[in-house]
């Protein structure tokens, strides 16, 4: 039986590099959506498996600082091995920035696949990593010091002591690892979808975390291949993206699985997402790492464990999450003097409640036009940028934009004569709107414009604008 608590800490602050206990050392730094994991063996022999984003754009943690922070602040730290599980540019494109800022140690590896593929992201990758490159193999074991190996059983299609699948989807190219400490075992398998999964389930058997495969995408994450795993703990690394990831029907797969002790009331299994993504909140045992989505706090998730015990921090959580591993049975979850009270299941606050704005432009209409001319040029700003819009197809949605809490809308109508003199009208209004409120509101904006030069300096036109802001939750 496993019981999970949280170790209350009253001000609690979690540095925003990695920081090392004794024995085996785990990271997620918030690279947004990609993936990035960091493994320091007990003798600070480091392993980096992943360093990508989504359109290679600077994610929360720049991984490069924060190796180095990490690198100057520990000195016996090495990184002596980067794994690349496929060539896609949210798990690569960073690898060739760490290997050219002296980040890896000179007899260091770079393990991949083999072969090759057809990007701009790989092309830099191999041209920088081709003084470290190797082809590793399924089976292969990669010793991190101090009894924790890294195995791979997954590499391009094929499974360690079974079979393959003959495939050029880079997704199942992906190489898959087995990270083993005592009695604690964690899986990573970069994209890997559901036809390797089928094939590998029986050979990576039970462990206490699953790092979720591919973002958390539906080709992944199947019942039977976590019905093998029993993961006490999924980590999913997603940000913002137009994929939907992670998908509702992988958290319910990682949700209702049944974990090695088989008591769905003790708090387990649980789902840690780096970022929010797509989930849209409402699910008991979901925790979001990173507090302030893309504001200057990362939601760096680290873990921490002696073999027997580990724990589980990030900024957004109200502190540690502690487990026993699923092989030593009955013990108490790690507490501290301040909170000797037994542990109870963990609740988590509800991530904010999320709304959709729209300005809509309902009508267009001229009322009158005193000899002003006939060359019209209309536009509208909301909050002084510039939208498209056309007189001729309405009603239409000019402005869309998701929010929570509270907001305000200035939305500017603006009418211009070109016939002969550059004459401007402009009229604004102003709408406050706030999360989950949902409500709409409207507004007529009457646009005058008046000759200011010639023959027929001082006629006006008159147009009209009516504007609609809806709020909707989402």
């Amino acid at each position: 039986m496993f019981r999970i608590g949280w170790v209350l800490a009253t001000g609690l602050l979690i540095a925003s590099f990695l920081v090392l206990a004794d024995g085996l050392t785990v990271a997620w730094p918030d690279i947004e959506q990609g993936a990035c994991t960091l493994i320091v063996g007990p003798d600070d022999t480091g392993a980096l498996i992943d360093a990508g984003t989504l359109h290679a754009r600077t994610p929360d943690e720049n991984v490069v600082s924060w190796l180095r922070e990490f690198s100057e602040a520990h000195p016996d730290f090495r990184l002596r091995y980067i794994f690349a599980t496929h060539y896609h540019q949210d798990h690569i494109c960073w690898i060739d920035d760490i290997i050219a800022a002296g980040l890896l140690a000179p007899d260091g590896v770079v393990y991949d696949q083999g072969g090759s593929y057809s990007s701009a992201t790989f092309a830099a990758y191999e041209s920088v990593v081709s003084p470290y490159r190797q082809t590793i193999s399924p089976g292969q074991v990669i010793n991190l010091g101090g009894g924790a190996t890294l195995q791979c059983l997954v590499a391009a299609g094929q499974v360690y002591r079974d079979c393959s699948i003959s495939t050029s989807k880079e997704n199942n190219l992906s190489l898959g690892f087995l990270l083993s400490y005592a009695d604690f075992q964690l899986w990573v398998g970069g994209d890997l979808e559901a036809e390797v999964e089928e094939l590998a389930k029986d050979v990576v058997g039970d462990v206490d975390v699953y790092v979720v495969h591919h973002h958390g995408s539906r080709t992944s994450s199947t019942a039977s291949f976590l019905e093998a795993l029993k993961p006490e703990v999924a980590v999913c690394q997603t940000g913002l993206n137009p994929y939907g990831h992670p998908t509702q029907e992988v958290l319910q797969n990682l949700l209702s699985t049944v974990d090695t002790d088989g008591n769905p009331g003790n708090g387990t299994p649980l789902v840690i997402l780096q970022n929010q993504g797509s989930y849209m909140g409402g699910l008991d045992n979901v925790f979001v790492a990173d507090p302030d989505r893309e504001g200057p706090q990362p939601g760096t998730v680290e873990l921490h464990t002696d073999g027997t015990t580990y724990t589980i921090t990030a900024p957004g959580f109200p502190g540690p999450i502690s487990l026993s591993t699923d092989g030593v049975g009955v013990t108490e979850p790690l507490t501290t003097a301040e909170t000797p009270s037994p542990p109870t299941p963990p609740t988590h606050p509800a991530p904010p409640r999320q709304c959709t704005v729209s300005v809509i432009l309902e009508a267009v209409q001229l009322i009158y036009n005193n000899s002003v001319g006939n060359d019209w040029s209309l536009g509208l700003e909301v909050n002084g940028e510039r939208v498209p819009v056309s007189r001729w197809r309405l009603p239409q949605t000019i402005w869309t934009e998701t929010f929570d809490g509270d907001m305000s809308l200035t939305v500017t109508a603006i009418a211009v004569e070109e016939d002969k003199y550059p004459d401007i009208g402009r009229a604004s209004a102003t709408f406050a709107v706030s999360c989950p409120s949902v409500q709409d509101q409207t507004a007529t904006l009457g646009v005058t414009v008046r000759e200011d030069r010639g023959r027929y300096a001082g006629n006006t036109a008159l147009w009209r604008f009516r504007i609609r802001v809806t709020v909707s939750e989402q």
